[in-house]
């Protein structure tokens, strides 16, 4: 099938490639009206590392009434990934394309830490585990060409990608041993410190878009037509 606005020989099209801020992406795209494309990316993002380097301060803990304070000082370790929806409008048919995309920074981290006497240090034999989920949208307008051939094709965009506040979802649970009291009678003092985590989270990863809230997008790829 032949696309009427644009030279691309083919409606169907698959391409991987890279750039700024995702480092590895890959792309399905359709088109879908004379003048219009639309596809899906996804990509792997160490580019916007910075959200990675979120930290959670020591939580103290008070178990089942016991005059002693308990803490935990979590260690989280990330992943990120990004999903792109994109829409491409094609005003000519010299394949330059204005895009429009919303992206969605995906950052999974997991939650796990002993419980410690916070006098002694020495640990009691409980832990805390759990995962923080952490959504940011990144919505980005640019513009690029696509240089085909029949069956193949290398696609360049620039543009400029808006980081907007971030959807942040924090789970813990614990184990907490029998002789403190069990977890089922502590559950209440884990929901306190999810909360408490839930808020530094929230504030670490503002901070952190504080500190980059427009960034540059640059993409190369390669691909074929399907």
């Amino acid at each position: 099938m032949t696309a009427r606005a644009t030279t691309l020989p083919r409606v169907l099209s698959l391409d991987v490639g890279m750039g700024v801020p995702v480092i590895a992406n890959a792309e399905v795209s359709v088109l879908f009206a004379e003048h219009w494309q639309i596809g899906f990316g996804y990509g792997y993002v160490p580019g916007l590392s910075s959200l990675s380097a979120i930290s959670v301060p020591t939580q103290t803990l008070s178990l089942n009434g016991l005059p002693d304070s308990f803490s935990v000082t979590p260690k989280l370790t990330a992943s990120l990934d990004m999903l792109t929806p994109f829409l491409r409008f094609f005003p000519t048919e010299r394949n330059w394309y204005f895009q429009l995309s919303y992206s969605i920074l995906r950052m999974n981290m997991g939650i796990s830490g002993t419980i410690e006497d916070a006098t002694t240090g020495q640990g009691i034999g409980g832990v805390i585990t759990g995962s923080v989920s952490v959504w940011q949208p990144i919505p980005t307008i640019s513009m690029g060409h696509i240089f085909a051939s029949k069956e193949f094709f290398v696609n360049l965009s620039l543009g400029v990608s808006f980081l907007m506040s971030p959807w942040v979802s924090v789970s813990v649970g614990g184990a907490i041993p029998d002789a403190l009291g069990g977890t089922s009678a502590n559950q209440g003092a884990i929901t306190n410190m999810q909360n408490n985590m839930s808020d530094s989270i929230q504030k670490s990863v503002d901070t952190a878009r504080q500190q980059i809230t427009l960034i540059p997008s640059i993409l190369i790829s390669a691909g074929l037509f399907l």
